[in-house]
C-alpha cells in the first residue's frame, strides 16, 4: 500500500510563496536579529580565539576525573579549613557597611606603612614619651578606634 502510493507518478507540483516583509515593523525586526546573531558569532569567535570552547569540551569530556579531583582537593585538611574560613569571610563581609569597611581597610593599609618604617627605628620611647604621642590628634583617633573596636567586640563576645 505504501509502496503503490509511493510509486504514483508526481502529476501536480505546488510552489510555496515566499513571503515578503510587509511592513516596517518586520524589516526592523530582521534587522535586530541579524544584528544579534551577529553578536553573537563575535562573541562565539572571540571564545575560539581564547581557547574557552576547547577548555570546556575538555572539562567535560573528563568531568569524571575532573569532579573526582576536586573533591579530593576539597578533602584535604588545609583546604576544608581554608574553605571554612572563606566561608566565613563571606559571611562577615556580606553584611558588612560597605562604606565603614573601605575606609578601615584603606586606613590599615597607611598604617601598615607608618608601622613599618617605625619598626626600622631604634629609638627606645619612654613613659613621657608615650604620654607625649597622645597629644598626636592621629594617635588619638586611632586609639579611640581601637577602643571602640574593642568595646564592638566585647559586646559581641557576650551575646
Amino acid at each position: 500500500m505504501i509502496v503503490r502510493e509511493l510509486a504514483k507518478p508526481t502529476t501536480k507540483i505546488v510552489y510555496k510563496e515566499q513571503k515578503q516583509p510587509t511592513s516596517g515593523q518586520e524589516e526592523q525586526e530582521l534587522e535586530l536579529s541579524s544584528e544579534s546573531l551577529s553578536e553573537f558569532l563575535s562573541i562565539a569567535q572571540k571564545f575560539h580565539e581564547k581557547g574557552i570552547f576547547r577548555i570546556t569540551s575538555a572539562l567535560l569530556d573528563n568531568s569524571d576525573d575532573v569532579s573526582r579531583a576536586l573533591i579530593n582537593w576539597m578533602a584535604e585538611p588545609d583546604n576544608v579549613r581554608f574553605i571554612k574560613n572563606v566561608a566565613l569571610l563571606y559571611g562577615v563581609l556580606k553584611d558588612a557597611n560597605s562604606e565603614k569597611l573601605r575606609t578601615f581597610a584603606l586606613s590599615f593599609n597607611e598604617a601598615l606603612e607608618v608601622a613599618s618604617a617605625e619598626m626600622e627605628k631604634e629609638k627606645k620611647i619612654g613613659i613621657v614619651g608615650l604620654a607625649k604621642t597622645l597629644n598626636d590628634p592621629d594617635v588619638n583617633r586611632g586609639i579611640r578606634a581601637m577602643i571602640g573596636l574593642l568595646r564592638g567586640f566585647g559586646k559581641a563576645t557576650r551575646k
